[in-house]
């Protein structure tokens, strides 16, 4: 197995596109935020633990559908750039998106009131919002109609989070 393996190295806030069928796996310690369809469209190949969703594995299927080379990759459309903020769609699925916000030295960026709810996520770096301080791995649901401006708390220190929301 390890024969067909490409390592790719990461950093903190890279975004990984795996299309479907696409044999992928994450190494041990690698921690991520996975959006998907709620389709399960997914084939296991192996699985170095236990499998706790199925009883099987679908090697032989998933042999039969796998691509075996990844699609060129794509840059993410960039919905905003300016002096220190940088707003990326890496998500674009028919019932929500995500954004990828990376803020940079006293910059700031306003929302929109929020239509159904919105998810904020802290990827690297400090976030000021609605009188708290949020650090990565802190996660936020915002309500309907909330409205603010997302600010770093370190303007020396980048501030990278995902927003996500649905599609109203």
């Amino acid at each position: 197995m390890h024969s067909f393996t490409y390592m790719r190295p990461l950093r903190v806030g890279d975004v990984v596109v795996v299309p479907p069928l696409l044999p992928h796996a994450l190494q041990h310690g690698v921690r991520t935020i996975e959006f998907q369809t709620p389709v399960y469209e997914r084939k296991i190949l192996s699985f170095a633990q236990k499998v706790l969703t199925q009883d099987h594995w679908d090697t032989r299927e998933a042999l039969a559908q796998a691509l075996l080379r990844p699609p060129h990759e794509v840059p993410f459309e960039c919905l905003r750039r300016e002096k220190g903020v940088l707003v990326e769609r890496i998500v674009d699925f028919p019932g929500f998106e995500v954004m990828r916000v990376r803020m940079e030295g006293r910059t700031g960026l306003n929302l929109k009131p929020v239509a159904g709810y919105a998810l904020v996520i802290v990827i690297e770096g400090e976030l000021a919002l609605g009188g708290s301080t949020y650090s990565a791995e802190q996660a936020l649901l915002l309500p309907r109609g909330y409205q603010d401006r997302l600010i770093p708390v370190k303007p020396a220190q980048p501030l990278v989070l995902l927003l996500a929301l649905p599609r109203c």
